[in-house]
C-alpha cells in the first residue's frame, strides 16, 4: 500500500487523493459492486482466491495491464472507471501500467530487502551489552506502566511529595550554595 501511494505521487495523485484512490480501489476489487464485477467478468479477471481471499493486489493490476494493454484509451479507461468508480479511476490506470511495467514489483522488493538489511543492522547494533541495558531499561519501563500507571494509588501521593520535597531542596541548594 505504501510502494503503490508512493507510485500515484509520482505520477501528481498526492496526499488524501492518493489514499481515497487506493482505497476505492482495494474495497471495489475485494467486493467488486454491478458495474465493477461485469468489467472484471469481461476481461475473465478474478479478484479472488479459491478461499475467498483477495489476491495479490500487484497480481491484479499486472493482469488489468495484460489483458488491456491492446485496448483503445478511451475503452480502457471506461473499464477502468467500472472497476475503480469516478473517483479513482486514474488511480488505477498508473497502478496498472506501473504493475504491468514491473515498476511496482521492483519498488515493492527493493522496500523489503531495506526493511531485511535494517532489521539486520538494528540487531548488529544492539547484540552488545549496551544493547541488552536498553532492553532491560525498556522491559522495566514497561513493567512500570503497567504496574503505576493504572488508577491513583499511595504509591503515587508518596511519590508527588518525594518530589515536592526534592524539588525544594534544590531550590533551597541554589539559594544557599556556601552550605551545602
Amino acid at each position: 500500500a505504501a510502494v503503490a501511494a508512493g507510485k500515484l505521487g509520482d505520477a501528481g495523485i498526492q496526499g488524501s487523493m492518493a489514499g481515497t484512490g487506493l482505497r476505492s480501489i482495494l474495497g471495489r476489487l475485494a467486493e467488486p459492486p454491478k458495474m465493477a464485477g461485469e468489467a472484471l467478468d469481461k476481461l475473465k479477471i478474478k479478484t479472488r482466491d479459491a478461499k475467498g481471499n483477495l489476491r495479490q493486489f500487484t497480481d491484479i493490476l499486472a493482469e488489468l495491464d495484460k489483458k488491456t494493454k491492446k485496448m483503445g484509451t478511451a475503452e480502457r479507461a471506461g473499464l477502468f472507471k467500472h472497476i475503480a468508480g469516478e473517483e479513482a479511476f486514474s488511480a488505477l490506470s498508473v497502478l496498472v501500467d506501473q504493475a504491468g511495467s514491473g515498476q511496482l514489483q521492483a519498488m515493492i522488493a527493493e522496500i523489503k530487502a531495506a526493511k531485511g538489511e535494517a532489521e539486520k543492522v538494528a540487531k548488529t547494533m544492539t547484540d552488545n551489552l549496551d544493547g541488552d541495558l536498553k532492553n532491560l531499561t525498556s522491559a522495566y519501563e514497561d513493567v512500570g506502566i503497567q504496574v503505576f500507571g493504572g488508577a491513583d494509588s499511595p504509591l503515587r501521593d508518596i511519590t508527588k511529595r518525594v518530589t515536592d520535597l526534592i524539588s525544594k531542596f534544590g531550590q533551597w541548594a541554589k539559594k544557599n550554595p556556601e552550605l551545602v
